[in-house]
């Protein structure tokens, strides 16, 4: 009975993870694509000349923040919320 109401409450955490570590692996496989979109939707910012770093900085924190959503949804099933 405690595995499903833990699994029903990871299942959120779950999903957003999966989500997360998906896009950041979307802009990691698709970089050239990624990276002319943000130059162009943000041409006549002042932004502009910081796209690539901030592209940069975005897939890194997507994909880490994925996979330690993954690694928490995880710790949650195994070890129950008594660990975290």
């Amino acid at each position: 009975m405690k595995t499903t109401w833990i699994f029903f409450l990871e299942f959120p955490h779950l999903i957003l993870s999966i989500v997360f570590s998906q896009s950041g692996m979307d802009k990691l496989l698709d970089w050239k694509g990624n990276l002319t979109w943000i130059r162009a939707h943000f041409a006549k910012s002042p932004i502009a000349p910081a796209a690539a770093l901030l592209l940069v900085l975005l897939t890194l924190l997507e994909t880490l923040g994925g996979v330690l959503g993954l690694i928490g949804v995880g710790m949650a099933l195994w070890f129950g919320f008594n660990a975290l």
